[in-house]
């Protein structure tokens, strides 16, 4: 499994941003509908919130102590569910 997320950009058909954090296999992700913002899980159980637009790392949620299986982001793109 792989512990790279790619961006792509649609339109260019080509990798917008390369999402690097995560040590062990990505296992989840979720694209916030409102802002350009995704949220990550891994094997490990970390999880990473993400700025798609410039690639990097915003903040690390903790509290999994397991492979995080899914996540989902509200409607309204404030809360995270994993």
């Amino acid at each position: 499994m792989h512990k790279t997320i790619y961006v792509w950009d649609l339109v260019e058909g080509r990798t917008a941003a390369t999402l690097r954090g995560h040590t062990q296999s990505v296992r989840a992700l979720a694209v916030s509908p409102i802002e350009p913002l995704a949220v990550s899980g891994d094997a490990g159980g970390r999880m990473l919130i993400w700025d798609v637009d410039v690639g990097l790392v915003r903040a690390e949620l903790t509290g999994h102590t397991d492979t995080v299986c899914s996540v989902q982001i509200t409607s309204c793109g404030k809360r995270a569910v994993s």
